[in-house]
């Protein structure tokens, strides 16, 4: 998951130093707009990169935690349980699938809201008018959430069936809305807990070692200034042990929003419908 951040740092990196930061602190006008421009263009670049790449992750370490929790023994001889083939690839189409149909339900609530408003908010009070905003926030959130409760198991039941059908998906959730409503918000809760707590951790061991290495307190406000910060402090280099806690923490979260969906498309799909794995993967990497 560090490759999709650090790729597209390597790719603006070069523009974000050429920008002319004293003029910008001094908020005087730039003298050069070429700069701009290429980070400009930069920025885009990299941005459509690190899209492609997080979708591109995304797809293998879901189709792994998907994999294992159906079936561990079709995580067997990947690295991990990761690999590249058709499974990755439906995760993938899944995906987008889930977000394109939250996007679209999301289009229709704005204009139903929009239409809702210009129909009644004349004739509202205004503790009425705020009333009316919250009832439309709460029954679009929940609308949501039941779009959300009927599409979530898509990607994991591509994964179980090995085909492409979007109908298994909806279908195994019909008569479980309510369910995977509240399964999806535990889940909420639970990976906001976790994250809290463990970022609380580590951001004060990172504080202790900031402290113990005597970095001081002053922090560089531009990007040049952070290179010669790192460059004439090598101690900052043991600061990188916190990557191994946050990393782990990072897969935990990633473990705990995936893998009970998975668990309830093996739950609600009869073994018979869920094929065996092929004696040799040649289509995996």
């Amino acid at each position: 998951m560090l490759i999709p951040a650090l790729i597209p740092l390597l790719i603006v990196g070069p523009a974000l130093m050429d920008l002319p930061w004293a003029e910008l602190a001094a908020d005087s006008g730039p003298s050069d707009s070429a700069a701009f421009n290429d980070y400009i263009v930069r920025s885009n670049v990299a941005s459509l990169l690190s899209n492609a790449l997080q979708l591109l992750v995304g797809g293998m370490l879901g189709a792994a935690v998907y994999r294992l929790v159906l079936d561990p023994a079709r995580g067997r001889g990947r690295p991990f349980g990761l690999g590249l083939g058709m499974d990755e690839l439906r995760v993938v189409v899944g995906y987008i699938a889930l977000f394109v149909g939250v996007m679209v339900v999301m289009a229709a609530l704005i204009l139903i809201a929009v239409g809702v408003g210009l129909a009644f908010w004349p004739m509202l009070s205004e503790a009425g008018r705020v009333w009316a905003v919250f009832a439309l926030i709460f029954v679009s959130l929940i609308a949501l959430l039941v779009v959300y409760a009927r599409v979530c198991l898509i990607p994991p039941a591509f994964v179980a069936m090995g085909d492409f059908e979007f109908g298994a998906g909806w279908r195994l959730g019909a008569g479980q809305t309510g369910r995977l409503i509240l399964m999806t918000l535990v889940i909420w809760l639970l990976s906001i807990v976790i994250a809290l707590m463990a970022y609380a951790v580590l951001a004060a061991v990172g504080f202790g070692l900031w402290t113990a290495l005597g970095l001081g307190a002053a922090l560089p406000q531009s990007p040049a200034e952070m290179i010669d910060f790192v460059s004439s402090n090598p101690r900052l280099a043991w600061l990188g042990v916190l990557i191994l806690p946050l990393s782990w923490v990072y897969g935990l979260l990633g473990v705990v929003s995936m893998a009970p969906y998975a668990s309830a498309v093996r739950q609600l799909t009869p073994s018979a419908e869920i094929p065996e794995p092929a004696a040799s993967a040649t289509n995996e990497l």
